[in-house]
């Protein structure tokens, strides 16, 4: 492949990258792990990372702060969230899960560059 269409393949790609903020309740007998393993089996799914750790919020409950990074493989962005919400809830180990906020990775990266640049105008 040349670099051309190499560099538009990518171009493409990063510009669908989605980034969902989410919280997740899941059982205390299962392992969280196992859990995380399950929603990054899911199609489009490239990433998910734990921020910070889960905490206990009852003697069956714990609660995470993730975020998920997917690239929609389905026609809406807003279908492929419905889709990932319903398969995760209907994990066995799982309560709730809410997605707080969802956001085009491309778009997040460059306002944080931009901050970055008006803070080293400011200084």
């Amino acid at each position: 492949m040349s670099k051309r269409i190499k560099n538009l393949v990518v171009e493409v790609i990063s510009d669908k990258v989605q980034e969902a903020e989410c919280v997740i309740h899941t059982s205390t007998r299962e392992n969280l792990t196992d859990v995380l393993t399950s929603i990054r089996a899911i199609a489009g799914v490239t990433i998910v990372n734990l921020v910070g750790s889960s905490k206990r919020v009852s003697d069956e409950r714990d609660a995470s702060y993730l975020k998920i990074k997917f690239i929609p493989n389905v026609a809406s962005s807003d279908a492929y969230v419905r889709n990932l919400v319903s398969y995760v809830r209907n994990l066995p180990s799982v309560f709730t899960f809410e997605i707080k906020k969802v956001e085009n990775l491309k778009q997040k990266l460059a306002r944080r560059r931009q901050q970055k640049d008006l803070m080293k105008i400011e200084t």
